[in-house]
């Protein structure tokens, strides 16, 4: 997943565990990157942690997918408009899995990003907006709490609606990740829901496109 993302993000070949770096581990431009140089809006859209191998690999440059208190850190210095999945115990030392007694939530806010955590959040938000609907993984479709967690659609959907503002235009990237986990775990219910709410954003991108 790291080094297919990072195929994706960077255009380039690389080892398998790489987030955004060549095989001498030396830091690769990402599309993301390249649009915020160009002055577009920029957004991150997962169901699992937002530090997790896919979305890492567009804004983040570490030699293993592993290293996501770092990838946390280095999304927080990206200037992302919008930023919205799982992953809360990394951008946190208290209750979470940072070791270098950081906030990041408490940093972001500092940068002027809008911190949220529920579904009913999301709907006043403004950007940037650092929403993180779970402390690891957001759930499978199949189980989610409506009034909790965003579907993948929801927050497609408020992302396009908060970027379609900029006039330089912008990059999303949206990735329905709890297939894959669905998958590795042998489940196919919980497999199947996640298909169909990704098809569901693929079609709401579609309709946005046209």
């Amino acid at each position: 997943s790291a080094a297919g993302a990072t195929a994706y993000a960077a255009g380039v070949k690389t080892y398998n565990g790489a987030i955004s770096v060549d095989t001498l581990r030396r830091p690769l431009g990402t599309i993301l990157e390249a649009a915020e140089g160009k002055g577009m809006a920029t957004g991150l859209v997962a169901t699992c942690r937002i530090t997790h191998a896919t979305p890492a690999a567009f804004a983040a440059h570490v030699p293993d997918r592993g290293m996501e208190s770092e990838i946390a850190a280095q999304m927080m210095e990206q200037d992302i408009d919008v930023i919205l999945g799982g992953g809360r115990e990394f951008f946190v030392t208290e209750g979470g899995k940072r070791e270098d007694g950081r906030d990041l939530l408490q940093e972001a806010r500092a940068k002027g990003y809008q911190v949220i955590h529920t579904r009913s959040e999301l709907d006043a938000v403004r950007t940037p907006v650092l929403g993180l609907f779970a402390s690891s993984h957001m759930a499978y479709e199949i189980d989610r709490d409506s009034v909790a967690q965003p579907s993948l659609v929801e927050m497609m959907q408020k992302a396009i609606d908060l970027l379609d503002d900029d006039p330089d235009g912008f990059f999303l990237m949206v990735e329905g990740s709890r297939i894959d986990h669905a998958a590795h775990d042998n489940d196919a219910a919980a497999q199947v829901h996640d298909i169909l709410a990704y098809d569901k954003a693929i079609a709401a991108a579609l309709d946005y496109a046209r």
